[in-house]
């Protein structure tokens, strides 16, 4: 009995951390920010992409160290998830450093499950013309 609550918080804590990791791409990658053409006008509720200027704060090592990251995530852009945990989970072997190979990874894992998750015409038509132009 005693394993089974184990096994269940430890399947909540991972629940949780993807929950984390999802929304933290869902912010640096709002959905409205869609394909930005030169000169063409914002859609109301336009959210400005932010994944290039966190993608500038590596160094060139590909690495980037807690302060870089805190700043940007939790003071300059006010992130409201647990920017601490985020930060631990995308630093997986504790070195106090998060790789721009580990965070294309997380990025790439992200967009996959999205495309997975269109489950409304709406949307399915969307990726369809995004990735053929045209439905005729």
């Amino acid at each position: 009995e005693n394993m089974q609550h184990v096994a269940s918080l430890q399947a909540a804590a991972r629940y949780d951390d993807e929950r984390l990791i999802c929304s933290f791409f869902e912010w640096l990658l709002p959905r409205s920010s869609g394909d930005r053409l030169a000169n063409a006008p914002m859609p109301p509720g336009y959210q400005r992409c932010r994944f290039e200027d966190f993608w500038r704060l590596f160094h060139s090592d590909g690495t980037m160290d807690w302060h870089d990251f805190e700043g940007f995530v939790r003071w300059e852009s006010r992130f409201s998830g647990n920017a601490r945990r985020l930060f631990e989970i995308l630093d997986g072997t504790g070195s106090g450093h998060i790789t721009a190979r580990t965070v294309l990874q997380a990025r790439r894992e992200f967009e996959r499950s999205t495309d997975v998750r269109h489950c409304n015409f709406d949307d399915l038509k969307k990726v369809l013309l995004s990735v053929h132009g045209n439905l005729g």
